[in-house]
């Protein structure tokens, strides 16, 4: 299953991505503001060029065991009303 939590805003992401990065048996994935600049090449670029510190964050992907994860993530509430996607064809 996937868990998805909600973070209150880009700097609370930041923070659990410095944490997570740092941390034996987690890992992760981010997107960021610089992921909206068009094309996968300027994504790339735009990604290079602006330090981590000046990008925007919209969501953080973890994984990792259970008791690793969920200190890192329990400052967090879970996304309610998701849309399902296990709908019939």
């Amino acid at each position: 299953p996937v868990i998805c939590l909600k973070g209150k805003n880009s700097n609370q992401l930041k923070r659990v991505v410095e944490t997570a990065s740092e941390t034996e048996g987690v890992v992760l994935n981010y997107f960021t503001d610089a992921f909206l600049a068009g094309s996968a090449e300027a994504q790339m670029r735009q990604t290079r060029e602006t330090p981590v510190e000046d990008q925007e964050f919209f969501a953080v992907v973890l994984f990792g065991p259970s008791e690793t994860i969920k200190p890192l993530t329990k400052r967090f509430s879970l996304v309610q009303n998701l849309p399902s996607t296990n709908q019939p064809a």
